[in-house]
């Protein structure tokens, strides 16, 4: 089955302004979110005919940056927006990127100066890396059921039981054994902590026990690097 990949790509912005109403000086402040995500899509061998999606789920965990723009900076739009692009290049997006969300949070913002004693914009960006799987029409019949839903991937049953056995608690004082898994679960983003059961995959990568049994009933691979647990 081929597996072409698209470039990720800007699918969403949205801002939303709000303004403060107060007698304090004048306070500019933005907040950014991003979401990283990967999109599967089949389409029929050939090329011919409609792409359907066919599984959606987080490349990694939600992040955000919150922070002030200085008022000098404000007062000059091109300063504003290099300002923009700086800040957000704490994302490690391409520079191209970053100078457009910049753009695009500044035309929201300037819409106030001079109107409202400062401005709060937050930015909720989704970025999504397309990949589109080329199958024949009988594998799509059987990834779909009759109303065009995907048919959930989840892991068996056996799978599961051998999971099970990779169940621990942590030690005081003592790590999970895997530094690539951070800290904390990167389904529900809590820290690990020695009174919650936890699970290593094959992979190695570890989880809280409840969240990745749950992950796994519609998935059969890693929420980190995609590995099949199978």
């Amino acid at each position: 089955m081929e597996l072409p990949s698209d470039d990720e790509i800007l699918t969403t912005l949205s801002t939303h302004v709000a303004y403060p109403n107060s007698d304090l000086d004048p306070m500019y402040v933005v907040n950014v979110t991003l979401q990283r995500q990967c999109e599967v899509w089949v389409r029929a061998t050939g090329g011919e005919g409609e792409e359907i999606l066919f599984d959606s789920y987080p490349t990694a965990p939600e992040s955000s940056c919150l922070f002030r723009i200085p008022i000098e900076v404000v007062a000059v739009p091109a300063s504003c927006i290099h300002y923009l692009a700086h800040m957000i290049s704490g994302f490690n997006l391409d520079a191209s990127l970053c100078n457009y969300l910049a753009s695009k949070i500044a035309s929201q913002a300037y819409g106030l100066i001079g109107r409202f004693r400062g401005f709060y914009v937050t930015a909720n960006v989704r970025l999504v890396h397309k990949e589109v799987h080329e199958v024949t029409p009988e594998e799509i019949r059987t990834m779909f059921d009759r109303e065009g839903v995907a048919v959930p991937r989840g892991a068996s049953e056996t799978a599961l039981k051998k999971l099970e056995k990779e169940r621990f608690y942590l030690k005081q004082n003592q790590g999970h054994g895997d530094s690539s898994s951070g800290d904390s679960c990167v389904v529900c983003l809590d820290d690990f902590s020695a009174s919650v059961e936890l699970t290593k995959l094959p992979c190695s990568h570890v989880f809280h026990e409840k969240c990745i049994f749950r992950w796994l009933q519609d998935s059969k691979s890693c929420p980190l690097c995609r590995t099949d647990v199978e």
